[in-house]
């Protein structure tokens, strides 16, 4: 479980100006969810218009949502909305800080044997590559990066930990 509020997630993500306004009361939050699956106490990501009915119907707590979809969503029950200027970054900025995977228990080897990792090195096990990543010539991932499913980093890159 996620464990914690609409305030928190503004606070955090208010100074990269991930998220510029937060309309209604602060909210507890249980966890992510997707629009479909979504019930009171969730946070959803509603990114298309499609989805406010969904929302209006499922009525979790707390949205992210663009400054195009606030207006529509703002009458919308006990729904307090987190507005972002780009809603898929928020989600995955949100999803990376607060709604972590198990990794540990994903039955992955701790280092796979294609890493290139020097002899001395100490590899802590918060670094995660998900399955069917890739990732460009001369890259870097530091410790606590997380590249999730599918993702492909570009060359000469180095990823780091959001904190």
């Amino acid at each position: 479980m996620m464990k914690t509020t609409a305030a928190e997630i503004m606070s955090v993500f208010a100074a990269q100006s991930l998220i510029k306004e937060m309309v209604g009361p602060d909210r507890s939050i249980n966890q992510v969810a997707s629009v479909e699956d979504c019930a009171p106490g969730d946070l959803v990501f509603v990114d298309k218009a499609e989805y406010v009915a969904v929302v209006a119907q499922a009525r979790p707590s707390v949205a992210v949502t663009s400054f195009k979809l606030k207006e529509r969503l703002a009458g919308v029950g006990d729904l307090t909305l987190l507005v972002a200027p780009n809603v898929n970054l928020a989600q995955a900025l949100i999803k990376q800080r607060y709604a972590g995977r198990p990794y540990e228990a994903a039955g992955w080897p701790r280092i796979h044997s294609s890493a290139v990792i020097h002899e001395a090195a100490a590899v802590p096990a918060t670094a995660v590559i998900g399955r069917n990543v890739r990732i460009g010539e001369r890259t870097r991932i530091m410790a606590g990066a997380v590249i999730e499913h599918d993702a492909q980093v570009g060359s000469d890159t180095m990823c780091i930990p959001m904190r």
